[in-house]
């Protein structure tokens, strides 16, 4: 019986979820700052990139051609799973890996939504609320899974980016 291969797509995205792992513990060991600051939406690029090199990939296994449905499918698959781990790691890791770890984020997240607030004009009372949630449960799970559908959304957008500009069907130079 033949080895069986894995996919293209499967193998970018596990790639991604894993380089995701990595770029999480790298902040998470910067500190607390790190962690929920400017730095951390680098992050995003890493599927981004994974997902192009995965259709790139996947055209050139095709022979140079890759149509247009093939490729939003290559790239979409990779941000699931990138974006997955993006989401449910930093959860799981902050609730039952190191849960002192969020206790020392909550007054960083408090102040960059603060000052969020502010830039954005929310009244006072309002901003105090919200700040307030926060410092009572900063990563509630079906928060992070609605941004996480939401992420899905806007990348499937980039999904539809990348094939544009990729793709080729068999027979074009």
């Amino acid at each position: 019986m033949a080895g069986r291969r894995i996919s293209i797509p499967l193998l970018y995205g596990l790639i991604a979820a894993a380089a995701e792992v990595l770029f999480i513990l790298i902040t998470y060991w910067a500190g607390p700052k790190v962690f929920v600051g400017g730095v951390a939406f680098l992050g995003y690029v890493i599927p981004i990139a994974l997902a192009a090199a995965a259709v790139m990939a996947q055209k050139k296994a095709n022979g140079g051609s890759i149509g247009f449905r093939e490729a939003v499918k290559t790239s979409f698959i990779v941000f699931v799973l990138g974006l997955a781990m993006r989401v449910l790691f930093p959860w799981l890791l902050v609730n039952y890996i190191d849960p002192h770890f969020k206790e020392q984020l909550i007054p960083e997240i408090a102040a960059q939504a603060e000052k969020s607030y502010r830039t954005f004009g929310v009244p006072e009372d309002r901003i105090q609320e919200q700040v307030d949630n926060l410092k009572k449960e900063p990563f509630p799970l079906w928060s992070m899974l609605t941004g996480l559908a939401w992420s899905y959304i806007v990348f499937f957008f980039i999904s539809l980016l990348i094939a544009a500009i990729v793709k080729r069907k068999p027979g074009r130079k």
